[in-house]
């Protein structure tokens, strides 16, 4: 995987890594999150808004294996809804 500038000097894995306890701490209230990254349009995400919504277990694995972007906590449960046409297998936002 190629470097993701930070814009701070530092790739997003390496990054990531070293803030990891305080993003943690950001989404203690949490059991989802906002995942974001050009990356994700090779993954079926839509190019004009490439996002997916990931359980908070996956948090470490989203930011400092993946070196995804990750600003939104998701609080709360949305109600079950049946699956909209076309969804990959990401749940596009």
């Amino acid at each position: 995987m190629a470097s993701a500038e930070t814009g701070i000097g530092m790739d997003r894995p390496l990054y990531y890594k070293s803030v990891r306890d305080r993003l943690q701490n950001g989404f203690q209230f949490s059991d989802s999150g906002v995942a974001s990254g050009r990356e994700l349009v090779n993954e079926g995400a839509p190019a004009f808004s490439p996002a997916m919504a990931e359980p908070l277990a996956q948090l470490e694995h989203l930011t400092v294996e993946r070196g995804l972007q990750v600003p939104i906590p998701v609080v709360g449960r949305p109600p079950a809804v049946s699956k909209p046409h076309g969804l990959s297998r990401h749940r596009r936002l």
